[in-house]
């Protein structure tokens, strides 16, 4: 259980992202789920902390019927979804 923020484990959640079939569209579309899903088990507080300082981050959860398909499907089609961070990076 990871007691910090995705933040925290941002390298290892976008690995897990890419090695799992259409990973990238179910992250879009529930992340709390899909970061269930891969191991990645966060604490209340770890959601709070994260929801406090990225709210757009689990905005999209809530989307079952869809990511139920996306799941079940063999490919994503001819769009592709990469993920490569979790995060925008805020410059000073």
């Amino acid at each position: 259980m990871f007691t910090e923020g995705p933040a925290g484990h941002e390298k290892e959640i976008v690995r897990r992202v890419a090695a799992r079939q259409n990973g990238g569209y179910l992250l879009l579309l529930d992340p709390q789920r899909f970061l269930r899903e891969v191991g990645v088990e966060l604490t209340p507080e770890a959601v709070q902390e994260t929801q406090k300082a990225h709210p757009e981050f689990f905005a999209t959860s809530g989307a079952e019927g869809a990511y139920d398909l996306v799941a079940k499907s063999e490919a994503g089609g001819d769009v592709r979804v990469t993920v490569s961070g979790l995060f925008r990076k805020v410059t000073a």
